[in-house]
């Protein structure tokens, strides 16, 4: 193996006993793209996407100096906006892919076909999210293992 290539460990969600490991993975991976507010499924309702900023009119060749200075600012706004519209917007793919392919299929079949990765987030949390209550459950169960012995 070189010494410049890395492993990156993908976790795939298959039942709900793996639900906190590749819940973390992805919090992270939503985390280092900026993009948390947009897919968590605690939110109630839609993100706040960022929209494709229009375009700023042309004025006329006649125009004095000053509206000419005004489209050119706007021009310079808008394209700050389109970095940003971009990047989250190719940020929201990666998560998409990353989240399409880190379920197993079984699970995914029915929600690959949402637009929103936010909608398949949250469809996944509800079906596979361990509850308090199993949480609880399987505490007491790891204590009565260990408190009966071998």
């Amino acid at each position: 193996m070189d010494d410049d290539t890395t492993t990156i460990k993908t976790y795939i969600l298959r039942s709900e006993r793996d639900w906190d490991l590749w819940y973390a993975y992805m919090y992270g991976f939503a985390r280092s793209r900026r993009i948390w507010d947009l897919v968590n499924p605690e939110i109630e309702g839609e993100p706040a996407f960022l929209t494709k900023p229009p375009r700023p009119t042309r004025p006329p060749p006649d125009a004095d100096v000053i509206l000419k200075e005004e489209y050119m600012m706007d021009l310079a706004e808008r394209e700050v906006a389109m970095y940003k519209f971009d990047r989250e917007q190719q940020a929201l793919s990666e998560f998409r892919d990353r989240l399409v392919f880190s379920v197993q299929h079984y699970i995914m079949n029915r929600l690959a076909r949402e637009e929103h990765c936010h909608v398949i987030f949250k469809a996944l949390k509800e079906r596979l999210c361990p509850t308090e209550l199993d949480r609880r459950r399987e505490v007491r169960k790891r204590w009565k293992a260990l408190t009966n012995g071998p």
